[in-house]
């Protein structure tokens, strides 16, 4: 459990990885569950500067271990959102993934729509969690076998039902490792 200490001229924005941008939270205290070395910062902003609470999910830990991939993808909803659905999406096909770029990889790492599909495209698979709670975690270990030097390209995201009903899907960044690589590092 973190909580932000107040700074003088200064408003508490939020909470993120530390060297990184990845938002964790906006709430002033809060509680995360720790599985692996990390750090984490409270940002600030100047008083007066509005700060606009969105829905946050974050890849907050990759491990590597026994053949087998552990993800853990943590999520921070505002209280008057639903979670409908939360999970991982994963692809290794060299066409839609290696051998495209970045813009490529984004799109084709996404269900067929955001606005509550739960359809993946042709080859990228899903692990939705049981559990839709708007603070949580899920976590996915991904046996890899002998391919060990096989690039997995994994996201995790979360579909949820705003106060006035709409339907919004929310993505993390894109991993992209091999097993070998997150367990050198």
């Amino acid at each position: 459990n973190v909580k932000a200490s107040p700074v003088e001229g200064k408003t508490f924005s939020h909470w993120q990885l530390t060297g990184s941008d990845t938002i964790l939270s906006y709430s002033e205290s809060y509680t995360f569950r720790v599985v692996s070395n990390t750090s984490v910062e409270a940002v600030y902003v100047d008083d007066g500067v509005p700060v606009v609470k969105e829905p946050v999910i974050a890849v907050t830990s990759v491990r590597a271990f026994d053949n087998k991939i552990f993800y853990e993808i943590t999520r921070d909803i505002p209280e008057d959102c639903k979670v409908i659905s939360n999970g991982i999406l994963y692809g290794t096909s060299t066409s839609l993934f290696v051998e495209s770029d970045d813009n490529s990889r984004d799109t084709n790492l996404r269900f067929t729509d955001d606005i509550g599909s739960t359809t993946a495209k042709e080859k990228v698979y899903t692990a939705t969690s049981s559990v839709n709670n708007n603070k949580g975690y899920f976590s996915y270990y991904l046996n890899v076998g002998n391919n060990t030097d096989r690039p997995i390209y994994l996201r995790g995201y979360v579909i949820i039902q705003d106060e006035q009903n709409n339907i919004h899907t929310y993505y993390t960044s894109i991993i992209d490792k091999t097993y070998n690589q997150i367990l050198n590092q």
